[in-house]
């Protein structure tokens, strides 16, 4: 069952009141104001397992793959102990030259436009892991943990937008109501047939004739997994293009020599498209097939409508073609070590 964001902000609240107590022996100091770089702020983790059941992650807890819902955007300064949800709509947010940064969590936002790895700030944008992905959760000496923009939400927008946003859904139903009317002419057209022959028109006939005209067609709304929700199964396949984009960008010799060419926010929408079909390299499924992207997914020439360059699409497609088929051939790495996801 989807949860409200009244809901999620009842969970964080909670998560956070659990955090306090379990840290009870932390002393405040009120008039504390947390200095952009250099502050001592925990990030507390948690999340809903499939029971509908609330946890607090204990230190040095990662969450689990199966959840329901997960919250790691929950920081609290360990001086004044206040809690702070980072968001794109962060209060906290403070402009330079590549974009915004969130001063108490270090998170930057609009890192997809800058694109650019800036070592300086214990953060990085969102292809920080491609130019410098060994840095990435390491703990240097007594420094914080570098944390990198989310990459999942990111992800996860674009394919909502792409599979269950409202643009999406007009498209569906224009296409059932232009099947609607092409059974209807298949249906008049085996009548006049009849009439012409002098016959008289079957009624199983005609049914069986406007329901395989209308199945012919794939249409969207009937498919969707019943269990499933448009908010976890976007998460689902952001997870997926997550794992893909990190196989090539650190798996394949043109993804490390030439980073720039596979920025993540025009790797998304290619990524999709490519799981979709799948990839075969040496019998091996490199990307895995998946058949329900073939219902979900809008056609390619539609693209325009969901703001997507089809330039960028098609360059960014061959361009991991490229990759995935030089490290085969040019430099003899096994396919197995190329495999995106389970």
């Amino acid at each position: 069952m989807a949860v409200s964001d009244q809901g999620h902000m009842s969970n964080i609240r909670e998560l956070y009141s659990r955090w306090r107590t379990q840290h009870a022996d932390l002393s405040v100091e009120s008039t504390h104001s947390c200095p952009s770089n250099e502050c001592n702020i925990a990030n507390i983790l948690g999340y809903v397992d499939k029971e509908n059941v609330l946890h607090l992650c204990s230190e040095g807890e990662s969450i689990p793959s199966d959840v329901l819902y997960s919250y790691n955007n929950l920081y609290v300064c360990l001086v004044n102990l206040e809690p702070h949800w980072c968001s794109s709509r962060c209060e906290y947010q403070e402009r330079d030259e590549y974009g915004y940064v969130c001063r108490l969590s270090g998170r930057r936002c609009e890192s997809a436009i800058s694109d650019t790895w800036v070592p300086q700030y214990r953060i990085s944008c969102t292809s920080g892991e491609s130019k410098d992905p060994k840095a990435l959760g390491e703990i240097v000496g007594k420094e914080k943990v570098v944390k990198s923009m989310n990459h999942q939400d990111y992800a996860s927008r674009i394919v909502f937008n792409l599979l269950f946003s409202q643009t999406r859904m007009f498209a569906e139903r224009r296409k059932y109501a232009d099947q609607r009317i092409e059974s209807e002419r298949v249906v008049m057209k085996y009548m006049n047939e009849e009439t012409l022959n002098k016959k008289m028109a079957c009624y199983t006939t005609i049914v069986e004739k406007y329901i395989h005209t209308m199945r012919s067609r794939r249409i969207f709304f009937a498919l969707v997994p019943k269990c499933s929700n448009a908010e976890k199964l976007s998460q689902i396949y952001a997870r997926k293009i997550c794992q893909f984009w990190r196989v090539i960008t650190q798996r394949t010799p043109f993804g490390q020599t030439s980073p720039n060419t596979f920025s993540f926010s025009t790797f998304v929408c290619p990524a999709l498209y490519m799981m979709r079909s799948g990839l075969m390299i040496s019998n091996i499924p490199v990307i895995k097939r998946c058949q329900l992207l073939c219902t979900l997914l809008p056609e390619a020439n539609t693209l325009d409508n969901y703001d997507v360059s089809k330039p960028l699409f098609t360059q960014t497609k061959n361009n991991i073609l490229k990759a995935l088929r030089d490290a085969v051939d040019m430099y003899k790495i096994p396919a197995e070590h190329l495999r995106t996801y389970d």
